[in-house]
């Protein structure tokens, strides 16, 4: 089944990101660059500075140990937890630890020997200073000792820890403790922050364009006088809608110089034609019986023509209730001489239509052009069938030839006709169809029909419920 371009809701066939989209995308890699580039300098600024990186490793091993301190009724006591066991395994001649109370009584320790020469804690009797960092070679990386002041349960309690090149590496646990301190705290907050308020401002942006994209949604040649509202605009959208604007002001009066043009033109000719008819048939001449038929082709287009005007000049929204049930009977009663000429065989399906609001003298010039094409397309004899319903649609199918591929996107214009057409007519029928279509808000589905022909499927977006 194929949807007529056009006659149904606007979509774009390429998929296309919005800008809100397009935005965070490059926010977000903004974002990812700038957390990578802070991680580089966090890196750089740890490798490079070895007494640097070591305070906070000193810190973070410091505050491990101290967990094993605890508070009995004898005072404090030392109990190692389980996440130091790196002081006494295998390479634990590469590690120390020593902690002392306040009143400089020594609690635990393990390798003393590493702090033999730096400790300032044990030769200040409890006094000194409350933290200490220093190397234990100076030609070796990562061969350092220091100790902090810390208080658990209120009572000050001095830990030192050195360490031999870290064989268990567990400076990178320092390391991702500056990194959560020096970057995802103090930057990755921030950058979520600036991120949803960017979005939010872009999308408060581009409300108003949104607002215009639906107005223009609803404009159609009957409405002249719908122009997008700059009010509420940023400067850049403004410009482009006042664009637009003074574009639909152009279109606008182009369109109404070729209607007002069309709807003269036939009204002009109405009057002749008709006088040419009642002369012709004041002459006998066999020659004269082929101008009559001329003349009646002509006057047909005349009256389609006057049909379009009337449809694009419609500018009331007063609405009628439409029974398709009634308008289909009623066509179909008219149209019975042309089904009999053509010894058609027609017949009609009532599947829970509903009524809606609308205008019937249109609903019904789209059902009598739809069964003049099914019958006249198709070969003598052929099956006609009209469907009304379910709801506010009706179809009209026949056992004809049917539409080619490429007959689909160009037999709805003005003057578009199929391959497969009839020699008579001119192409204006399902133009109508169109409008009276795009009229009621609707759809056409065209197709194949199990009868053998083509399908014509209306759907009607009714004003509202009569």
């Amino acid at each position: 089944m194929t949807r007529v371009p056009g006659t149904g809701p606007s979509a774009d066939t390429e998929p296309r990101p919005g800008l809100a989209r397009v935005v965070l995308f490059r926010l977000s890699i903004a974002a990812a660059l700038a957390v990578l580039i802070q991680t580089v300098i966090c890196l750089a600024e740890n490798y490079s500075d070895e007494l640097y990186f070591g305070r906070w490793y000193v810190e973070m091993e410091a505050k491990r140990v101290a967990r094993g301190v605890k508070l009995t009724r004898n005072g404090l006591i030392f109990v190692p937890p389980q996440d130091i066991s790196h002081f006494f395994g295998s390479e634990r001649e590469a590690y120390a630890f020593r902690v002392i109370a306040g009143s400089g009584q020594v609690l635990a320790e393990s390798n003393r020997k590493l702090f033999a020469t730096m400790s300032p804690f044990l030769r200040s009797g409890g006094g000194g200073p409350d933290s200490w960092i220093g190397r234990l070679h100076p030609q070796r990386w990562f061969h350092i000792a220091g100790g902090i002041t810390l208080n658990p349960f209120g009572r000050p309690v001095r830990v030192e820890v050195a360490t031999l090149g870290d064989p268990a590496r567990q400076r990178f646990h320092a390391l991702a403790l500056d990194f959560l301190e020096d970057v995802w705290i103090p930057l990755v907050p921030t950058l979520i922050l600036a991120i949803g308020f960017a979005m939010f401002s872009i999308r408060r942006a581009l409300k108003p364009l949104e607002r215009g994209a639906r107005l223009a949604e609803t404009i159609d040649d009957a409405e002249t006088g719908l122009r997008f509202d700059l009010s509420g605009m940023t400067r850049e959208a403004a410009s482009l809608c006042a664009t637009i604007n003074r574009l639909l002001e152009r279109v606008g009066r182009l369109t109404g110089t070729q209607k007002r043009f069309i709807a003269r033109a036939a009204h002009e000719l109405r009057t002749p034609l008709a006088i040419m008819a009642l002369e012709l048939g004041k002459i006998a001449d066999p020659r004269a019986r082929r101008l009559e038929h001329d003349v009646a082709h002509m006057s047909d287009m005349v009256s389609r023509l006057l049909e379009i005007a009337r449809l694009d000049a419609r500018e009331s929204r007063d609405s009628r209730p439409v029974d398709l049930v009634a308008i289909v009977l009623d066509v179909m009663e008219r149209m019975a001489p042309l089904l009999d000429e053509r010894k058609c065989e027609a017949r009609v399906m009532i599947e829970r239509p509903s009524i809606f609001a609308g205008d019937p003298m249109a609903v019904r010039e789209a059902v009598r052009n739809l069964v003049e094409n099914a019958a006249k397309h198709s070969p003598p004899g052929a099956r006609i069938a009209v469907r009304c319903g379910p709801g506010a649609q009706l179809s009209v199918e026949d056992s004809g030839p049917g539409l080619e591929d490429t007959d689909k996107d160009r037999i709805f214009a003005a003057f578009g006709r199929g391959r497969q057409a009839a020699t008579e007519g001119y192409g204006l029928g399902l133009a109508i169809v169109r409008q009276v279509v795009e009229l009621h808000r609707g759809s056409i589905d065209t197709g194949r029909s199990p009868l053998g022909g083509a399908r014509f499927n209306l759907r009607f977006a009714s004003e509202g419920t009569a």
